[in-house]
This record gives structure tokens, sequence and C-alpha cells, in this order.
């Protein structure tokens, strides 16, 4: 189990004001506060959000010259064509641009460019088939930005084209669009910066409803959409990302989207309990797995599906998919460790990584799973074709990713992305320059950065955990990137009655008492054995085999988070054991 740096959150506020103000306990003022939310009308907002506090969608960046051209195109029957991306993001901002579209009397269908053929975005085979139907509007969505080629051809040949997108504006010029909509455009007054493709396209739509003097309130169903593109997209639950995530879960516990449901019902999930970990780690990587092993077309077909026999059929094909990319992934990731540990052993900060036989519909996420492992940005290159490579990155928290592809422009054929992920395509004689610049001196990550941290909200004996302070954490969901789930620590634990359960063996349990007159339930899941042996390696005690005698020389610190457990009408607090440090 990799060390990490401890350190416990520490920030002065008015607390007992705050208590009194907000009837909330010490615990969880701290806990707010923990998250930068500071003066009364913020805690307000992060309390009590709701769509009323949105940011107006009519101060998004050219939205204007969009609506205008939108509603002359439905006037006059144009054809409108939307061109997405093939992730999660993409696939919900194309479905709520279409819904809101058609609903308005639209002529309006969804293209989206095939992962390994076309690659990321609007490209000249898109805007050429698009010309052969008779298309007459383009819009892109959760792409386009950076896509100055592809938008100009367009225009060229007689086509009007909006681009929403979110991803950062480089430097150059903005592409020759009729309307560009990017909250992170330099000239932007829309008060949200960080907000995910869907939002953008939804925010499109409600801004376009408005032109059309409709209620943009008839859009609501389709939050679900967006929060679950803002999760997957790992955008900060943060202001108007949290309140979109917060009203999406509540309306999809009681959606009759007819796709939604037949996926959500696949999935195996009480629609009860749905929360941003069901739309991140569960819903969105089977919507994620059509575009890198069908196509992204599947899930669209899904969410435009209005049979409940047809949709289940589909939605249990989608889950199916999921399970093979999961197959896909594990292998992947067996053939990139070996690789990365030669990296490492060179002392490369930066991990570019060629792995050929690793299937490039699922890099990103074997990058991801390679930079969890080994803390370190990483970039996987792969699928071959053309004497070029196509990469997929992802970072760690302090080291931005896209700006450092952003000063070696010249290296790549096309790249994008955003501070944490990024793709790119390379040509293969390139490759070295490319970890030259990422891995000099002053260009790579220092030390501190690639030292995983561990930030603990407080330090909570367990005399002080309860189930109301369970039920009134609740108020900080959602919780995700950006707004964490409450982190508490326990000093000098004491363990006993240690097992191992499960049929893979993958949970530890074991009862603390951290001597504050409360012995508490506490569980670990994972990989146990790694955590047992880092006890055993660190005290010279194994807490699995010890007898009661040798645990009772034993003490851990521990960082918990508070859950209940319900078994056979059992309501059972216990702490989930995230990580631990042996006291010397």
């Amino acid at each position: 189990m990799r060390n990490k740096k401890w350190y416990e959150m520490r920030k002065g506020a008015d607390y007992p004001a705050i208590c009194k103000q907000f009837d909330i306990s010490p615990v969880l003022a701290r806990l707010i506060r923990n998250r930068g939310i500071c003066d009364q009308t913020a805690i307000e907002n992060y309390l009590y959000g709701s769509l009323s506090m949105l940011a107006d969608p009519k101060t998004l960046p050219d939205i204007d010259a969009a609506t205008g051209l939108l509603i002359d195109a439905i006037n006059a029957g144009a054809p409108v064509r939307i061109i997405g991306d093939y992730d999660v993001d993409g696939v919900c901002a194309a479905y709520c641009l279409k819904a809101a579209l058609t609903r308005l009397g639209a002529h309006a269908d969804i293209d989206i460019p095939d992962r390994k053929a076309d690659g990321y975005g609007i490209n000249s085979r898109l805007v050429s088939k698009a010309v052969q139907d008779g298309i007459e509007v383009i819009i892109t969505c959760d792409n386009g930005i950076s896509a100055h080629e592809a938008v100009q051809s367009a225009i060229d040949q007689g086509l009007s084209v909006i681009v929403t997108d979110h991803h950062e504006v480089s430097a150059e010029p903005l592409p020759p669009a009729d309307a560009v909509i990017d909250p992170k455009r330099a000239d932007s007054i829309y008060s949200e910066r960080d907000i995910c493709g869907a939002v953008v396209a939804w925010q499109t739509a409600r801004a376009l409803y408005s032109e059309a003097g409709r209620d943009p309130g008839e859009l609501d169903d389709l939050l679900p959409f967006a929060a679950l593109a803002t999760v997957c997209d790992v955008v900060p639950l943060q202001g108007d990302s949290r309140i979109i995530v917060k009203e999406g879960l509540a309306r999809m516990k009681t959606t009759g989207h007819t796709g939604l449901s037949a996926l959500i019902k696949a999935c195996s999930i009480e629609r009860e309990r749905l929360s941003a970990y069901h739309l991140g780690y569960i819903l969105g990587p089977c919507i994620n797995a059509c575009g890198r092993l069908t196509s992204a077309s599947d899930a669209v077909s899904l969410m435009d599906e209005s049979d409940p026999v047809k949709a289940e059929k589909k939605a249990m094909m989608i889950r199916a998919l999921n399970d093979r990319r999961k197959t896909l992934s594990e292998e992947g990731f067996e053939a990139a460790v070996s690789v990365a540990e030669e990296a490492i052993s060179r002392g490369d900060k930066v991990l570019v990584l060629q792995v050929d036989n690793c299937d490039e519909s699922i890099a990103g996420i074997v990058a991801g799973r390679i930079k969890e492992l080994f803390y370190r940005p990483t970039i996987l290159l792969t699928g071959a074709r053309d004497g070029c490579v196509k990469g997929s990155g992802r970072s760690v928290s302090g080291y931005d990713l896209f700006g450092a592809l952003n000063a070696r422009p010249e290296l790549f054929e096309r790249y994008g992305g955003h501070e944490q992920a990024a793709g790119l395509t390379i040509r293969q004689e390139r490759i070295g320059e490319l970890e030259a610049a990422l891995c000099d001196p002053d260009n790579a990550p220092d030390d501190e950065i690639l030292v995983e941290k561990l930030s603990l909200d407080m330090v909570l004996p367990f005399a002080r955990c309860s189930e109301e302070l369970v039920d009134e954490l609740k108020m900080l969901e959602p919780c995700g990137m950006g707004n964490r789930k409450a982190l508490f620590g326990a000093r000098h634990v004491k363990v006993s009655k240690v097992r191992i359960m499960g049929r893979e063996r993958r949970v530890l349990a074991f009862e603390g008492d951290d001597g504050s007159g409360t012995v508490m339930n506490c569980v670990c899941f994972g990989d146990v054995q790694e955590l047992i042996d880092k006890i055993r390696e660190e005290s010279g005690v194994d807490p699995v085999s010890a007898d009661q005698s040798e645990l009772e020389q034993l003490r851990l610190t521990l960082a918990y988070t508070l859950n209940i457990n319900e078994y056979n009408g059992r309501r059972t607090l216990q702490a989930i054991v995230g990580d631990v440090l042996v006291e010397s």
C-alpha cells in the first residue's frame, strides 16, 4: 500500500454562529467550511441550492446568435445535425439538444464520430456526410472548440455551424463558426467556468426555449442526463454542477424515461438508493462501453427508445458490452504495469507508455488505473496506424496535463483535453520527443506533487459517531470530485476480532477501540492483503493471525468514513476504513 502524506484540515470560522443560524452540528459546520464554503450566502446555497440559483444561460458567449439561428432553422424546416462525442458527456449532450430541438418542431438528428475510424470530434468526413444528407445546420456538443479545419470546411460548403463545448480554449483564434458557445472563452461572462458539455448543451437549450417563448422548466426532465454527464466527466461538484447533480439524481429516482429506466433496471440498481456513485461507476461506464466497443449510437438509440420491451433488450446488450469492456481493461492494465515499472525505474515522473496490445478504446481507463497505482501522470499510447499512435492521458492533482501538452503543440497531429485528462494523436517517431519534453526536469512535476495527499476533515473519536450524525452528513451529498465524502480520523485504535470475509476475501473486518468509550465495527474493502502486509511490515504484528495479547501491542490511526450497515433488518453503525497509519 502506497504511503501517503496525511494532514488534518484546520480552517477558521465562527462555528457557533454558523451552527445557530443554520441549525446544524459543529461537525457539519466544519465539514462545510473545509469545502471552501465561507460566507452566509455560500453556505445557504450549499445547503439549500436550487435550480433558480443556476447561472443565466443568456450570459453564455454567442448565445443570442445561436438561438436566433436555431429559431430561423426551426421556422424554415431546415435539417439540423448534432455532432456529439463518443463518451458519456458527448452522448448526453447530444441527446439533450435533440430532445429540446424536436420538442420545438425541429428536424434534428445525431451523428457521433467513430472512436477508432474518426477519432475525437467533428471532422471532414462527418461534414461531407452532413452535406450529402442535406443538412443545413450543424451543432457540435462536447467538441468543436479546436476543430478549425472541419468548421471552416462546413462553412465553405454552405452550412451554418454552432459550436457548443466546455474544453479549454487555446491561444489560437476561435473556430470560424456562426456561434461558439464555451464558458471557458476569455470573453465569457457566464459565471460557471467548470461545467461539462452536457450542461452547456442543456443551458443552450434553455436559452433557446426562452427565445421561442417556451418555459425552460419544460427541460427539467433532462436533468438526469446532465447529472450523469457531470459526474462521469469528473467535474467538481461545486456551484451549479452540484445543484444539477442533486436535482438530476432526485428526478432520476422517479423518471419515467423508458431508456434510462431500462438501464437502471439492467444494472440492478435500487432507484431509491441512487447516488453519484451509481452514475460514475455503473451507469456511466455502460454508456461509455458503447463508444469503446461498438458505437456510441447504441447508447443514443437506447435514450431514444420509447418501447419498454425494446429498451430492455438494448439495455441488457449495453450491460453485456460493459462486462466485456471490464475484461479488456484488466488485460490492458496487466500489460501496462510492466511498462510503467520500467519507466519508473528510469526515474520518469510522467509516464509515457506505449502498449500496442492494449485496445485503444480502453486506453483512457488503463491510463487512469496506472495513474492511481503509481501516482504519476500517465499517457497510454496504442492503436498504431499509418505511422501514428493515439494516446489517452490522466493526471494527478496539481499537474496540468493539458497545459503540458499545449506547451509543445508541434509534436501532435491533434490533441485536446483539460487539466486532468487529455487525448492526442502523435507520429511514432515523435514519441521520444514527447517523453523528453514531459520528463525534462524544468517541466516535470516536482516530488511534492507526486506524493498522494490524504486530507482528514477532522479527528472524530468513535464516541462522537452516531446514526443521527450519518443522517446529517447526507446534507453534504451529492459527493464526488470537489465535494468528497467526510473523512474522519481516529487515533490510538486497538483492534480485536480481526477477520477476512467475502467470497473473494476482499473484506477485512475488526472491532476498533480508540479509548473514547465506544467500540466501533470497522471494515476495509479492496486489496486487504496489501493492508495486512503494511501493518505487519511496520509493526511486526500480523493482525489476522496474531493472538489478542499481540494485538494489544498494536495501535493504529484510521482514516474512515461513516456508514450504516443494514442487514436482516438490523442497522449497525460502522467505519469504512480507507487507510491506516501504524503508530510507533
